[in-house]
């Protein structure tokens, strides 16, 4: 009943099937950029023993 008002209220009238989006592909290098390895790490986080 609460999910059946909330998406007529506002989901149903977030999806635009006519909005004019980016296809997945454009997204592609930004998501390796935040998922790729650390390129520096920080001298106190490193364990010398």
């Amino acid at each position: 009943m609460y999910d059946d008002c909330v998406c007529a209220d506002y989901d149903q009238n977030s999806f635009d099937p006519t909005y004019d989006s980016q296809p997945l592909e454009f997204f592609e290098p930004m998501l390796r950029r935040v998922f790729a390895p650390a390129r520096v790490t920080a001298p106190d986080l490193i364990d010398d023993a």
